[in-house]
């Protein structure tokens, strides 16, 4: 007994003339299960049939009933396939390698069409820095194409515009004239001129090299004066923190003096340390928050003895805050002295504002 056969004609290529085509058969044959006797007509129906280009499989349909199946390579093999001229891929049914087929006229085929598409008049002429990259694409994805050689001597010849582009692109890209603006920062200075510095790396010889060495010198005198006017602030103001300590450390002995001396100008100021004037001046004077204020009231009182006269004196003016109609009512009536007048005045004339 003989096996089935299975017949896989390969649609491969149509060449550029539209008319001609190249096409390739594979055929599978089926297991020996004994000499000499015919085998039956048994064709692989429906079998899965993919195409295999360096371990990575297309699906390429199935077979029909007869055991066939007809599939043209272009549009059964991925766009991002890597193809050889002289490479082939396996055709595989239902798991199994049963064959080969030539990638030649696929490549050739792809190679015209990525040609066919390059703007080659656009790259001998340039007028854009990207007016190449078509080409630069063609042999990057198509080394040893049937073009290569062309399109190589194509970029060789257009190389010189297309540099002097993107030289003149990267220029204005750069916009030196903001980096000729007078920033008042360091942060302002550099952001400005970045641009213009990154030019200078790429382009050391570029035509506007000179220019740009012109402006990121100015650039680096510019942040050289910020930086010294900085260093000159930050030097006044550490002058003014330390007049300032200075200034508060000798109020505070000056402070400290007073209190030290308060006690013996009370009694001084009194009728000695027995005195009632004493307590009240030690108590508001050296002891309270409104040592000026009760010195003040000392004064309009006559004294710290007159001690009814300096508690209303101290309560009025010094806590409460002495407005103009608190002074008012003490001038009505005669003074701080006369305590009931006083009160009487402040509630009937002074609460109410």
């Amino acid at each position: 007994m003989g096996g089935v056969l299975l017949l896989v004609p390969v649609v491969d290529a149509i060449r550029a003339s539209g008319s001609e085509q190249e096409v390739q058969q594979v055929t599978k044959e089926g297991e020996i299960l004994e000499s000499n006797v015919q085998c039956p007509a048994n064709p692989l129906r429906e079998a899965r049939v993919a195409v295999d280009i360096d371990s990575v499989e297309f699906d390429a349909g199935t077979t029909d009933q007869k055991g066939s199946v007809v599939f043209d390579l272009d549009a059964v093999v991925g766009v991002d396939a890597k193809l050889d001229p002289d490479g082939k891929g396996k055709v595989v049914v239902n798991d199994k390698t049963v064959g080969d087929v030539s990638l030649k006229a696929l490549y050739e085929k792809r190679e015209a069409r990525a040609w066919s598409g390059v703007a080659v008049v656009e790259c001998k002429s340039p007028t854009s820095p990207a007016s190449c990259d078509g080409v630069v694409k063609y042999l990057r994805d198509w080394p040893e194409g049937k073009h290569a050689p062309m399109a190589r001597q194509i970029l060789q010849e257009a190389r010189p515009a297309v540099m002097r582009l993107r030289d003149e692109k990267a220029w204005t890209d750069a916009a030196p004239t903001t980096c000729d603006d007078k920033k008042e920062t360091i942060h302002g200075v550099n952001e400005a001129c970045a641009g213009v510095r990154a030019y200078l790396k790429d382009y050391p010889e570029g035509m506007h090299a000179s220019e740009a060495k012109k402006l990121v010198e100015k650039a680096d005198k510019r942040i050289a004066k910020i930086n010294e006017r900085l260093e000159k602030e930050a030097r006044e103001e550490e002058r003014k923190q330390a007049q300032a300590a200075l200034a508060a450390e000798r109020a505070a002995e000056a402070a400290e003096r007073e209190r030290n001396r308060c006690p013996r100008n009370c009694a001084d100021s009194t009728r000695g340390y027995q005195s009632r004037g004493f307590a009240v001046c030690q108590a508001l004077v050296c002891e309270g928050e409104h040592p000026a204020c009760a010195k003040g009231c000392s004064q309009k009182c006559g004294g710290y003895d007159r001690t009814q006269c300096m508690a209303v004196c101290h309560r009025l003016e010094c806590e409460i805050g002495g407005s103009a109609c608190i002074r008012g009512c003490a001038s009505r009536c005669g003074g701080y002295g006369n305590a009931r007048c006083v009160a009487v005045c402040f509630q009937t004339e002074c609460e109410s504002e």
